[in-house]
């Protein structure tokens, strides 16, 4: 039995989804990506990068990166290390955009200020957007992700404009397209990306990546692109391998309906085929994981770690089996470092907030919960953790149930929400009538039953003549005066 099953696992599987790009190569690199170009020096650290940022060390980030496009567009990098040194933009740190408004106010005329600042909006497009389905998303969500894409779009394209080799651009706004539904400007972007680079694994998967049946794509459709490009091999020996994006997608699929077997079965027999890739890894750690194999687990993710050391999803779901096996200290460790990358990422801070609530921390995990509320003000379970943390940990149903209220008034017309307030409040109540505090309880389902009121939505269900009715019966009967909903 984990700590924490399935809540936080599908946070990061919803992340590893949505942000389809952040990593989209890397997410994917193997093993040999350590071996090419051994002489040359080091991979650009993600962290490094920032802090030179944060320092305004913008003439050392202008050399540093373009000296490393030159060195991919030479032959003598691999492109994953050009995702990843642009990925570290992908930062959400508060003050990030103004240096990064600052590089291109320095350098108009800069690829590299331009990539970095679009990988940047791009990321926070993706913030705002989360990893729900689209009919699970809330038009205010989609409003703020598109506001950040159209700045994101905005740089990429200019970007491009000054370097049409940049295969990175290309596959950001590929990702942008893909989120948007726009499939012809996905093929136009793919056709003429392919042109500058042939070879291009970012574009190849960027493509592939939007043919996900959670894309409205489907298995069939990426088997077809992966068979077509595999015919082109043979004259063609350096195109992209498809296989392992193939299998990453089917493996969601599994885990979705938690055969975690099944799942584990497919991505052994892939490491065996196609080699050590970090992502195989971190999904097998994953699946592991979910079924109590904490041993097994931790191997893999850490083994996925020393591949791709910056990779906020392995380190979540390191955090997440440390948690399970009690070694708090080493999973609060692994969530501060994927911070680092990410600071204002929900699931992490959510994560950190249950291992804070664990240890008997409750307003170290409020602070986080507050903080997650930026980006995750429409994910249920940030409201309910509060609640819970209020009404078990502090005390305080009164609070608990401000709490909810407060979830349902930016959740008014969410069926889904209003069965989750139904049930924090029925169990609330019961919890409430169980310890001999029949007034109280009382008040928790009179306050739920004035909410349901107001909402056509919570009234078609039988929420509204369920126990909250009763709560009434009780407060006429019990109470000495009738509490306020």
């Amino acid at each position: 039995m984990t700590l924490f099953p399935p809540l936080f696992r599908a946070h990061f599987l919803a992340r590893a989804l949505a942000t389809a790009l952040v990593g989209l190569v890397l997410g994917c690199t193997a093993a040999r990506g350590e071996e090419i170009g051994k002489s040359e020096p080091a991979a650009l650290d993600p962290l490094t990068l920032i802090g030179q940022l944060r320092g305004g060390e913008i003439e050392s980030l202008e050399k540093r990166l373009h000296a490393l496009q030159g060195a991919y567009e030479a032959g003598l990098k691999p492109e994953e290390e050009v995702d990843s040194a642009f990925g570290a933009f992908a930062n959400s740190e508060r003050g990030i955009e103004e240096k990064l408004n600052e590089w291109v106010r320095r350098y108009p005329h800069s690829y590299a200020a331009l990539m970095a600042r679009g990988r940047h909006f791009t990321a926070l497009g993706w913030h705002a957007r989360q990893g729900a389905y689209a009919r699970f998303t809330d038009p205010k969500q989609f409003q703020v992700m598109s506001a950040y894409f159209a700045r994101a779009r905005a740089d990429l394209a200019a970007a491009i404009d000054l370097n049409p080799r940049l295969t990175v651009a290309y596959a950001a706004l590929m990702s942008i397209a893909m989120a948007t539904g726009a499939d012809d400007t996905l093929r136009t972007l793919m056709a003429r990306g392919l042109a500058a680079e042939p070879m291009s694994e970012a574009i190849y998967s960027a493509y592939f990546h939007s043919l996900r049946p959670e894309w409205q794509g489907s298995f069939s459709a990426m088997r077809r692109f992966m068979d077509l490009v595999e015919s082109k091999r043979p004259t063609n020996p350096k195109i992209p391998r498809l296989k392992v994006p193939y299998v990453l997608a089917r493996v969601h699929h599994l885990r979705q309906e938690r055969r975690y077997a099944e799942a584990i079965a497919l991505l052994s027999a892939t490491i065996n085929e196609e080699g050590k890739y970090s992502s195989l890894y971190r999904e097998r750690g994953a699946c592991h994981g979910a079924l109590g194999r904490f041993e097994p687990a931790l191997e893999d993710l850490t083994r996925s770690l020393k591949i791709f050391p910056h990779s906020p999803e392995a380190l979540g779901e390191r955090a997440l089996v440390l948690a399970s096996m009690k070694r708090h200290a080493e999973a609060l460790a692994d969530i501060s470092f994927a911070l680092r990358h990410d600071p204002r990422d929900s699931g992490l801070l959510r994560l950190r907030a249950d291992i804070n609530r664990a240890l008997g921390k409750p307003r170290a995990a409020l602070r986080d919960l507050h903080a997650a509320m930026e980006f995750g003000a429409f994910d249920e379970r940030v409201w309910q953790t509060q609640a819970w943390i209020y009404a078990e940990d502090l005390d305080s149903p009164s609070k608990a149930m401000e709490i909810m209220e407060s979830m349902m008034s930016i959740r008014t017309d969410h069926g889904p929400s209003w069965g989750d307030y139904h049930s924090f409040a029925f169990d609330l109540g019961m919890k409430l009538y169980r310890q001999k505090r029949d007034c109280e309880g009382a008040a928790v389902f009179m306050r739920f039953l004035s909410s349901c009121r107001d909402s056509a939505v919570c009234k078609s269900r039988l929420w509204y003549t369920a126990a909250p009715i009763m709560g009434s019966a009780v407060a006429e009967t019990r109470c000495p005066a009738k509490p306020a909903p």
